[in-house]
């Protein structure tokens, strides 16, 4: 959550900069006739009105001139001052009017005006928390200061302090349910879209076409497949409550271990029951960042995860992995009610038929069941093994697949 909202921080900025003061401007210029209309003297108000609004359009010139650096310098990490300006010059502005207002020409009047300028800027800048806090910190020192020149409204300014209290949790919480919104969206969004597209929805403003947004086109990719071995008996031996705890423990690891691989997002992960599917790609059309992704991440699940799922569940899992790599048609595909990421190619098909293979040999060779997963691979994966320190081609074996539909081909064998 915390790094979905740095990237919507660090994306949105710019555009609530500019939002911000212009409606800071349209607000107090609005409220320039009520001057006239509620006091006798709209001119003592009027006249901090313009001068604020000057400032204001001061600030935006400034931020406009220099957006560039402005926006290359400026990240999570640091106050904006073109987005806090106008909360705290109106905050600052109000409490002025309170100070300057005695008793008889409408005292109430500008202590409610006081009270809704606290809601209005707490309001417009809660998504910001750093720029919020600081508005809302930087409000109180005026407050803090006026009694010690008028005493006698001492009680209103401790009012308003514990308002901008209030104010305070209320932004809290409301950015809180911000985030988590934008967090379910993107975990909505992230089972029909690879990860990095998802990311890139949640933290939009706008209302996304899905089929604008992921739009098939051939690209080359690089399929995974792999299921248990011992699925049936484990599903007649247990309960479906027991299997679910399975596969959710299961798909955790191996999820947070494609997360850490490839952290940029370039895949889709499908599961179905025991079986995974993963679709690896790359933005650029980068064939060796495709393959050496996909080679990464199967050697970590027939290791690492490997022998963490064995470790931490209660059950034995056993898996092999088949992988295969070829330009295909990837993007949101199917019907217009049920649309998901998949891929429209030869290598998908041969992912599962050569997981289906791995599977024949452990058989064929009596492989005990505490051997590492199998993987076989083909000839652009082998080819680029050589380029890898972490696997070495003499341990890789030529085999010719049995396997329906590959039958006779040539693949390439890794056994850990």
């Amino acid at each position: 959550m915390g790094n979905i909202y740095s990237k919507w921080v660090s994306v949105n900025k710019a555009v609530y900069i500019k939002y911000y003061n212009i409606l800071s401007v349209v607000i107090m210029a609005g409220l320039i006739p009520f001057d006239f209309l509620l006091f006798r003297d709209g001119n003592i108000f009027t006249r901090f009105r313009i001068i604020s609004i000057l400032l204001v359009f001061i600030n935006l010139f400034v931020y406009e001139k220099n957006k560039t650096e402005i926006n290359l310098v400026s990240n999570t990490k640091k106050i904006q001052f073109h987005l806090y300006f106008p909360g705290v010059l109106y905050n600052w502005v109000y409490s002025f009017f309170l100070f300057n207002t005695t008793f008889t020409t409408h005292y109430q009047m500008v202590l409610l005006a006081n009270f809704l300028t606290i809601i209005i800027t707490t309001i417009f800048a809660y998504k910001f928390w750093r720029e919020q806090y600081f508005i809302q910190i930087t409000a109180l020192i005026p407050l803090i200061l006026i009694p010690f020149i008028r005493p006698e409204i001492l009680m209103d300014c401790v009012y308003l302090g514990l308002f901008h209290l209030l104010m305070f949790y209320l932004a809290y919480f409301m950015r809180k349910r911000f985030i988590l919104t934008m967090f379910e969206r993107y975990h909505h969004t992230s089972s029909l879209v690879p990860k990095n597209i998802a990311r890139h929805i949640a933290i939009s403003d706008a209302d996304l076409n899905l089929d604008n947004v992921f739009v098939p086109q051939e690209r080359f990719t690089v399929c995974l497949c792999s299921d248990w071995r011992n699925y049936q008996q484990l599903a007649n031996e247990h309960k479906p409550e027991y299997i679910e705890k399975l596969f959710e423990k299961f798909y955790d690891i191996v999820f947070d271990e494609l997360d850490y691989i490839i952290p940029n997002g370039n895949y889709f992960a499908d599961w179905t029951a025991d079986e995974l599917f993963i679709i690896f790609f790359s933005d650029n059309e980068n064939e060796k960042e495709v393959l050496e992704n996909s080679l990464r991440f199967a050697q970590s699940l027939a290791n690492k995860v490997f022998k963490k799922v064995n470790s931490e569940l209660s059950s034995k899992l056993i898996y092999d992995i088949g992988i295969a790599s070829g330009k295909g048609l990837l993007g949101l595909q199917g019907p217009k009610k049920l649309k998901k990421t998949t891929i429209t190619g030869e290598s998908a098909g041969t992912a599962k038929r050569l997981e289906t293979e791995a599977k024949t040999i452990r058989f064929a060779k009596k492989i005990p069941d505490t051997h590492n997963p199998l993987i076989i691979m083909d000839y652009a994966l082998f080819a680029y093994t050589s380029t890898c320190d972490t696997f070495i081609q003499d341990k890789i074996e030529k085999i010719k697949a049995t396997t329906k539909n590959i039958k006779d081909q040539h693949f390439y064998l890794m056994q850990s």
